[in-house]
């Protein structure tokens, strides 16, 4: 939330230019390491110090710091050092016109994912959309399930307490009440996610291509009825040719919605009735807590296979996790 300030300490006077300032730091350099640098009152957060000669392997670099140095800190340091560094190395080779000859090497080579459907037809896909999409989506499903579920073991304790529930069971049973509960949560919830699907479909069906170039958009539907040529389009970008093909796929869309509505829908009546069965056992929320350790776990876990599935989506891992209801 603030910019920090690091004094670097560079004798030769080469890395301190390579370390360019920022919102999150301000290098700032300095002739040698001080007392007041590591006061209290001293000006700045970290210092970074160079010593020998990196080139020939022979020096290190040093942090020091009050307290733990932060890690996007620590990795801008790799990166720039490391970059310098190398830069270095291969201007003492002595290769003339060495600066377009690393500036051709380091061309990145555009890469497309297709996937193919049960027809054999190529379909565009994006992987890192994917993995947005598959992240958010688990934690709605963490949100509804959790909160939901809590509303009916809220529900529950209160009319226990309000003595309500021994007037209605007088004329239903237990089992319809509960069950009563449960479905009534879950239209909300379902309503819910219905609202979010229309908005979302119509956002990506009817306002994206007028917000998109009409020649984006050209590339975009050659995208995706699989005749895009990414070797012959020069300087497109195709990461995101791929990811405004995946938002304007309806039918992508639509498939995503009915999946997360049946595991919101089949996650919710699960937990939501081991929520109720936690509500009925205990007379207040503090009891309630205690009880509830049991159900969080299988969740929880979830949420941590969920980042290994997220790397290997064709894992044993997440097939036998699928199949295990919780």
């Amino acid at each position: 939330d603030k910019q920090q300030h690091v004094a670097v300490i560079d004798p030769t006077g080469v890395y301190v230019k390579a370390l360019q300032g920022s919102r999150a730091f301000e290098f700032t350099a300095q002739p040698a390491l001080t007392k007041d640098m590591q006061g209290e009152d001293s000006p700045y957060d970290a210092v970074v110090s160079v010593s020998g000669d990196l080139v020939k392997n022979q020096g290190k670099v040093t942090v020091f710091s009050r307290k733990e140095v932060p890690a996007n800190l620590l990795d801008y340091i790799h990166s720039r050092f490391d970059e310098t560094v190398q830069k270095q190395k291969l201007a003492s080779a002595g290769i003339p016109g060495l600066d377009k000859i690393i500036v051709d090497v380091q061309q990145s080579v555009p890469v497309e994912t297709v996937k193919w459907n049960e027809k054999g037809e190529e379909q565009a896909s994006n992987t890192d959309i994917a993995i947005a999409v598959g992240f958010i989506f688990t934690f709605l499903i963490y949100m509804f399930v959790v909160g939901y579920g809590g509303q009916v073991m809220q529900s529950v304790i209160e009319e226990k307490n309000n003595r309500v529930l021994e007037v209605v069971v007088s004329s239903i049973r237990p089992f319809q009440l509960m069950m009563g509960k449960i479905l009534g949560v879950a239209s909300v919830a379902v309503v819910q996610v219905l609202i979010w699907g229309v908005l979302i479909v119509g956002v990506g069906t009817l306002v994206m291509p007028h917000l998109v170039p009409q020649e984006v958009m050209q590339n975009v539907e050659a995208m995706q009825a699989g005749g895009f040529d990414a070797a012959a389009a020069t300087g497109v970008d195709v990461d995101m040719l791929q990811a405004v093909a995946t938002a304007t796929d309806m039918g992508y869309i639509l498939q995503l919605f009915i999946f997360l509505m049946l595991y919101v829908v089949g996650g919710y009546l699960l937990y939501s009735a081991m929520f109720a069965a936690v509500g009925s056992s205990v007379d207040s929320i503090q009891d309630a807590q205690q009880l509830q350790t049991p159900i969080m776990i299988p969740i929880i876990l979830s949420i941590f296979v969920m980042m290994a599935v997220m790397n290997d989506p064709n894992s044993q891992l997440a097939f036998w996790f699928s199949m295990i209801p919780f």
